[in-house]
């Protein structure tokens, strides 16, 4: 389609002046916005990988930004820092790799959800399954985790972070609140009042956590107030928000400064907590630390040789593809893995490009499937792959390369699993449609 050629165009422009500093500095995150923009807008949709663009240019915008005056990454669980002269060519790679899943997505085909009559909010809003759904990612956080730890534990870190549901449980809920808060907008009381328990719930378990996704729940608490209310109160609401979503981050790191961690022992600390119990200036450094730990993978960390990026790759399970024997290669410390677009670059810039190019494409190609299948299908089958490509950009922020890539694989298997499924409904309805209609020829 024509509206590739700017994209790759821009694109080029991109790598041609990755480079020079001047250019990368100002005109490389203007070029990337123009990208997006241009994606995004060439008729009213939403693309598979607009949200995940957005996010990574966003984290490294701003962590260009505030790195200048960072003494460290308090608040996290590793005490490094950037240095001053990596901090240019950290945004570039920010930028370039959201480009590059851009460019992917462009020649994936149809790689995109129609908004306007085709409405991604009306579709959830209609399907009240899909309510139910968003409720799978506590289960498996549950299930993933030892539920004692929840309520008692030694440290602010789950000890049972390793398991794979408890993984996709924690990173998938991001996304789950949300979309409860989309279905529950155009509900009726009762709607709303399930939709609102089902995000408090999630908030009791980002808050046993001490997760910083606590930041999801009053803006998803927004969303559902948001059609009832008059415009003044929209206001005012609004104005709180950004002050709550502050709150939201501040409460998860004074709780992890606690001698005892659990849920447990976090409701009775919060009634000690107040504004000055957690520097306003930690709080906002702590949002950027992705900026600071794929700076370092990409420059301070030892290169690593290209049998580790196969097996970072690869869909094989980590003792049979050899993970474990590089694993400890690729953490700053026990607790802090190197970061995907960090390691992308560490392996060479052409590999990055190409890594996430490939993503893009990926993602692209399977939302163009699910736009084939049948109008109930379709929904669950794109809310699946939008949920999961902005769960891939996540995880690319803060977690190995290998965490990141294999959350392609696990949608490529749903999506297939759905097309199935969808055919196999389809066959199982004309099946009987002919059942019918040979009835009432023996009737007749």
């Amino acid at each position: 389609m024509i509206f590739r050629i700017p994209i790759i165009l821009i694109f080029f422009i991109e790598v041609f002046i990755y480079e020079a500093q001047f250019y990368t500095q100002f005109v490389l995150p203007t070029l990337t916005v123009a990208m997006i923009c241009f994606l995004s807008s060439f008729r009213f949709q939403l693309e598979a990988m607009t949200i995940p663009s957005i996010l990574i240019l966003c984290v490294g915008v701003l962590g260009y930004l505030g790195s200048e005056s960072k003494n460290s990454t308090l608040g996290t669980s590793v005490s490094l820092i950037l240095p001053s002269e990596f901090r240019i060519g950290t945004l570039s790679i920010f930028c370039i790799s959201s480009s590059a899943l851009i460019l992917g997505n462009s020649i994936a085909g149809k790689s995109f959800i129609t908004l306007g009559n085709d409405d991604v909010r009306k579709q959830i809003a209609s399907n009240t399954l899909l309510a139910y759904l968003a409720f799978v990612p506590a289960i498996l956080m549950v299930v993933g985790f030892k539920t004692s730890e929840f309520f008692h534990r030694d440290s602010h870190l789950l000890g049972t972070q390793i398991p794979l549901l408890a993984r996709l449980g924690s990173a998938t809920s991001i996304i789950a609140v949300p979309v409860i808060a989309l279905w529950a907008m155009s509900q009726g009381k009762i709607g709303k009042i399930l939709g609102i328990l089902e995000i408090l719930f999630y908030g009791i378990i980002f808050l046993a956590a001490s997760s910083r996704s606590l930041v999801v729940i009053p803006i998803s608490l927004y969303l559902v107030t948001f059609r009832q209310v008059s415009k003044i109160s929209k206001i005012l609401l609004g104005m709180l928000l950004p002050i709550a979503s502050y709150f939201c981050l501040a409460i998860p790191l004074y709780l992890r400064s606690q001698m005892d961690h659990g849920l447990s022992t976090y409701l009775s600390d919060l009634f000690r907590f107040s504004p000055k119990s957690v520097n306003p200036h930690i709080v906002l450094q702590n949002t950027s630390v992705a900026f600071d730990l794929n700076g370092l993978t990409a420059y301070s960390l030892q290169k690593f040789p290209l049998n580790d990026l196969f097996v970072e790759l690869s869909p094989l399970l980590g003792k049979q593809a050899g993970w474990y024997d590089i694993a400890p290669y690729h953490r700053f410390n026990f607790s802090t893995p190197a970061a995907a677009i960090g390691e992308g670059l560490n392996y060479g810039f052409y590999i990055l490009l190409a890594i996430f190019a490939v993503v893009g494409f990926a993602f692209g190609l399977m939302i163009s499937k699910t736009q084939l299948l049948p109008e109930r299908s379709r929904i669950f089958g794109g809310a699946f792959v939008l949920a999961s490509a902005s769960y891939f950009s996540v995880l690319s922020l803060q977690y190995n390369l290998r965490s990141a890539v294999r959350v392609i694989y696990y949608a490529a298997a749903c999506v297939i699993a759905i097309q199935i499924l969808s055919r196999f409904r389809e066959s199982s309805k004309k099946n009987h449609l002919l059942e019918i209609e040979g009835d009432h020829s023996f009737d007749e």
